[in-house]
């Protein structure tokens, strides 16, 4: 017995469907424009209410489409039960046509489907309560699904009009057609009710999210305005303390000076321009001076360059002759004004000074002297004596007398047919020595014991000597162990440190730059 596949009718009894749409509080109007209206009734006739229905040539009706719900997309919760619709619940009344007629016979051969898919409104089940919007995809895809189901009524309205253009159909068949199109209106006007329920959720959920944006929104903007003024308030500690740094260290610098007190920093800077500024003078003014020791007449100029360079004709052999020139001017220099114990004291008041200072070392009671108060009042002698007038006339005087000597020793080196260097290098000279004089009264003042040293006819050490030749970039281990034979700039050493303390400890604040004496010399 051929039975109609279930699902293309409505069932009967408890628990069926209502037939028709839903009761209004249940769904919400199709907007306008969503269905096509039902053709007009064809050459047939047709039951009324209902749409015609068209057969084919021979009488035989077209098969409902009745898996049409099973061709979009998209896995749906089954809603019909697992052995199909029942008729009467109670009765277990089969409702299927018989086998024989012509529904049965031209069901017959249809290819069974799946079972429906859940559209709220199908089958008897009443639909779920739509889930809350968790985010724009969820809305889409119930769009897309009513979009579906109206596109499957467009379907089953256009095989009804195609049935009806055919010459007719079996009454069950029409009536079929017609519940499956109002179950899909009814389905798509609950899906309408849940799109509107859930666009009115979203539109909510936006409306609470666009409020919870412009808060944060606002504490943003506060926490940047509270951000900004503790930046600026901390801006101004910082300045302040800055400010407060630099007085301290203006008042650190006033009272050092006061004191007499220089850095090594100082000192360093002071002797590199110091003998960058000789060397300069040396080639400017001396470039004429080409005779050897042996050639100059007077005997006391000829012992003063053997003082300084001892071997000054083996020296100018093999390195630069202004180079060996500028350490006969650095030994004049070293010991008119940097051997002195203060420039500008006469001879007697020296030896005085270095007497008191030789019985406080050598005498002192218990046999330690005490470097420290040593130190500190020749420091406080010396800063209190260089602020007198006769200091200051005799250093002027010391330093004329130091330029003199500088002249008539370098320049004896001259040629009788060359001429001297007129008053522009004694113009050039005095202002060199008197900032000689000006950073030996520093040396002296300081509480540490700074002093400098020619080392030559000491052997080579580059700890505290570099190669002054200019001839090799390393050549200051190369020259260990060797003599040295000139010193174009002394060496500045300090014992102790700025307290006038721990006076075993040395300091090299400036390298003595020497010519050493080489074996192919």
């Amino acid at each position: 017995m051929a039975h109609l596949q279930r699902g293309a009718t409505m069932a009967r009894g408890r628990g069926g469907p209502m037939r028709g749409r839903p009761p209004p509080q249940q769904i919400m109007p199709a907007p306008q424009g969503y269905y096509e209206p039902p053709p007009p009734p064809g050459p047939h006739g047709a039951h009324p209410g209902m749409p015609p229905l068209h057969f084919r040539r021979g009488g035989r009706g077209a098969p409902p489409p009745l898996g049409h719900h099973h061709s979009h997309p998209g896995a749906y919760a089954p809603t019909e039960p697992p052995g199909g619709y029942p008729g009467d619940i109670d009765s277990g009344e089969d409702i299927t046509p018989e086998s024989g007629s012509p529904e049965g016979s031209e069901l017959t051969h249809l290819p069974p489907g799946p079972p429906p898919g859940a559209h709220p409104g199908y089958g008897g089940f009443p639909p779920p309560h739509p889930p809350l919007p968790q985010n724009r995809q969820f809305m889409d895809k119930m769009m897309a699904e009513n979009a579906h189901l109206r596109q499957e009524t467009s379907q089953l309205r256009a095989q009804v009009a195609e049935l009806a253009a055919g010459g007719g159909a079996a009454g069950w068949e029409s009536t079929a057609l017609t519940t499956q199109i109002n179950d899909a209106n009814a389905a798509i006007d609950i899906k309408d009710s849940e799109i509107f329920s859930l666009h009115a959720q979203m539109q909510e959920m936006m409306a609470a999210n666009q409020a919870e944006i412009t808060k944060l929104k606002e504490e943003l903007k506060a926490a940047e305005g509270k951000l900004k003024e503790e930046t600026d308030k901390r801006e101004n500690e910082v300045k302040t303390l800055k400010g407060d740094l630099d007085d301290v260290t203006a008042y650190l610098s006033i009272a050092k000076a006061e004191e007499g007190v220089v850095d090594d920093k100082w000192f360093k800077e002071e002797l590199g321009k110091f003998a960058t500024q000789l060397r300069n003078w040396v080639w400017k003014h001396c470039k004429a001076a080409s005779q050897m020791p042996e050639a100059v007449e007077d005997p006391g100029v000829q012992a003063r360059i053997r003082h300084a360079v001892p071997e000054f004709s083996r020296l100018t052999m093999t390195n630069s002759r202004m180079t060996v020139m500028q350490a006969v001017v650095q030994d004049i220099v070293l010991k008119r004004i940097f051997d002195r114990y203060c420039v500008g004291l006469t001879m007697e008041h020296e030896l005085a000074m270095r007497d008191l200072e030789i019985m406080m070392t050598s005498h002192t009671s218990g046999g330690i002297p005490n470097y420290a108060m040593i130190n500190r009042w020749r420091a406080l002698s010396i800063a209190l004596m260089t602020g007198t007038d006769p200091v200051k006339d005799n250093s002027e005087s010391a330093i004329v007398d130091c330029c003199s000597e500088v002249e008539s020793v370098v320049f004896s080196l001259i040629p009788g047919h060359k001429a001297r260097p007129g008053d522009t290098a004694s113009r050039a000279l005095i202002p060199l020595l008197a900032n000689a004089v000006r950073i030996s009264h520093h040396f002296k003042g300081q509480r540490a014991r700074i002093d400098v040293v020619s080392p030559v006819g000491h052997i080579f050490d580059p700890e505290w000597m570099e190669d002054a030749s200019g001839l090799e970039d390393d050549a200051d281990e190369e020259l260990r162990g060797k003599m040295v034979g000139a010193c174009s700039f002394p060496a500045v050493i300090k014992w102790g440190n700025e307290k006038g303390e721990d006076y075993g400890n040395r300091t090299v604040i400036f390298r003595a730059k020497v010519l050493c004496l080489l074996d192919n010399d």
